[in-house]
């Protein structure tokens, strides 16, 4: 697995990670907060596609600890208090990674 895919990958979760704070903090008091994790999967998807299941994969751990660390309360912290929330992240890596082999796939054929 080449480095430059891989450090391609985790610059795309981290552009992702600011326009998903940005969104966090302008609708503070919308439902769309809560399921902000969810927004990485575009850049997985779109790593695995471009560079292969290898880059997406780190895409995938990459977006799974800043989703813990910035989204989930307490925010700026590993530690994560609702178990709702741990579930929340343990799907986002798991459907993650189904995803970048996916698409990884794809490049494939």
């Amino acid at each position: 697995m080449p480095l430059k895919s891989s450090m391609i990958g985790v610059s795309a979760v981290g552009l992702m990670t600011a326009a998903l704070l940005v969104v966090d903090r302008h609708f503070t008091h919308s439902q769309i907060v809560e399921h902000l994790a969810f927004g990485y999967m575009l850049p997985i998807a779109a790593v695995a596609m471009l560079f292969g299941s290898a880059a997406g994969t780190v895409a995938t751990a990459v977006s799974a600890l800043a989703a813990g660390f910035f989204f989930f309360p307490p925010k700026f912290s590993f530690w994560i208090d609702d178990p709702i929330h741990l579930a929340e992240l343990f799907w986002l890596a798991v459907l993650g990674y189904v995803a970048s082999r996916a698409a990884g796939g794809l490049l494939r054929s």
